[in-house]
């Protein structure tokens, strides 16, 4: 809420924490006395309180206008009307173990859109149909508001299971390029999964963000959501602008994951300069069941908490391992990306790799056989009367198609 007149300090601080609320910008002192604080001022002086509605419409305008005229950074997208961002979705996690191929037809009996079957999906709550009403692009479309340009491309997914066919990745990624070809844009926010391996392909994940930058206007930018068992890398890690992963196990912030995102490309589109550094640990297991409420993850869960309410910190993440995989890069990490501020983000991913490493020694606990599993639910015949009981395959269904080997 604003009334009378904007002027002196607290404006100029009220006027910043709006605009990087809103659009992600942070204009410099001159530029506020110079252009949004006199607009203000004629344009609500001696008038009545008003509330977020008119902050939305008429904030990001002003700021926007004052970046165009001074050649800001935040201009690149209000230059045209308003930024351009294409969303994608290409994700699968693999289980190299087993020797039954994913081929394009999963991905169509679970889960593929292309173009604005996205948006009317998401509009409709029925993101993931009969899974996931609202995921990552649901809440990137969400975070965006009116004054960003959405494009969708591809959105793809399918269960975990073996390795996909070179015939399929080749597909989907003709989808995603077909997509991107109605670029450039000024930012493009895709979800990977992070753990997905293809036939005759080395990192099938930096193909497509690779792809996903050569999209980009000069100077656009580039974020990925990953679930918080991919698999990082320093290739990875560089191809991105940011990263945002999930923060639950099981996962059950997936919208908020998406609006993270894309409130976080928004900002980089407004100036911000992303510091980032990481940290990879030689430990698969570790946290027990990696539950994100069980007791053995409490500390690296309230270190991350404490990493990303610290000052300067624009985002960290925790990355768990997803050990069905062959890869010399398997291993737990930390990420963390701050506002122009490279020592702050050595010293967070530290601090948070010191954390994971904490927890190594809570192994997972041993699973049953199907004998013993069998045998406990005929004891606990209480169970049976409460309700249903279960007998499920471990870790997220990784293991689907184990029985094939």
């Amino acid at each position: 809420m604003v009334g009378g007149t904007n002027s002196g300090p607290d404006a100029e601080l009220r006027i910043r924490m709006l605009a990087a609320r809103l659009h992600g910008t942070e204009l410099p002192t001159d530029d506020l006395q110079a252009g949004v604080l006199p607009a203000l001022e004629q344009l609500v002086e001696g008038g009545p309180r008003v509330g977020r509605r008119w902050h939305a419409r008429i904030i990001p305008r002003l700021v926007a206008a004052t970046a165009l005229q001074r050649g800001l950074p935040f201009a690149r997208g209000y230059g045209r009307g308003m930024p351009r961002v294409a969303i994608a979705r290409i994700s699968q996690e693999t289980n190299v173990h087993c020797p039954v191929r994913a081929e394009l037809d999963d991905f169509r009996r679970h889960h593929l859109l292309v173009g604005e079957e996205i948006r009317t999906a998401c509009r409709r709550g029925q993101e993931v149909a009969g899974y996931i009403p609202r995921a990552e692009l649901a809440g990137a479309i969400d975070a965006a508001g009116p004054d960003v340009e959405i494009v969708p491309t591809v959105s793809a997914w399918t269960l975990p299971g073996g390795p996909l066919s070179h015939q399929a990745f080749a597909a989907l990624r003709r989808m995603l390029l077909d997509g991107l070809g109605a670029g450039p844009f000024d930012g493009v926010l895709i979800v990977l999964h992070g753990a997905m391996v293809v036939d005759g392909v080395d990192d099938p994940d930096l193909v497509l963000l690779a792809d996903a930058r050569a999209a980009l206007r000069p100077g656009g930018a580039l974020v990925v959501c990953l679930d918080s068992h991919a698999r990082l890398t320093e290739a990875r890690v560089a191809a991105a602008d940011a990263i945002v992963a999930f923060r639950t196990n099981p996962h059950r912030d997936h919208a908020r994951t998406g609006a993270e995102g894309m409130r976080l490309l928004l900002r980089l589109l407004g100036g911000l300069r992303p510091a980032t550094a990481w940290r990879s640990l030689p430990m698969i297991f570790g946290g027990g069941t990696t539950i994100d409420v069980a007791p053995a993850m409490w500390p690296v869960r309230q270190a991350l908490a404490h990493a990303r309410r610290t000052p300067g910190v624009v985002t960290a993440n925790l990355f768990m391992c997803h050990p069905w995989s062959d890869s010399p890069d398997l291993g737990w990490a930390t990420h963390v990306v701050t506002d122009d501020d490279p020592a702050l983000a050595a010293r967070v991913a530290e601090e948070l790799a010191k954390a994971a490493w904490s927890v190594r020694g809570h192994m997972p606990p041993a699973p049953k056989d199907a004998p013993d599993a069998i045998a406990t639910v005929r004891r606990r015949w209480w169970l049976r009367k409460l309700g249903v009981a279960c007998l499920v395959d471990t870790s997220d269904v990784v293991e689907i198609g184990r029985a094939h080997v």
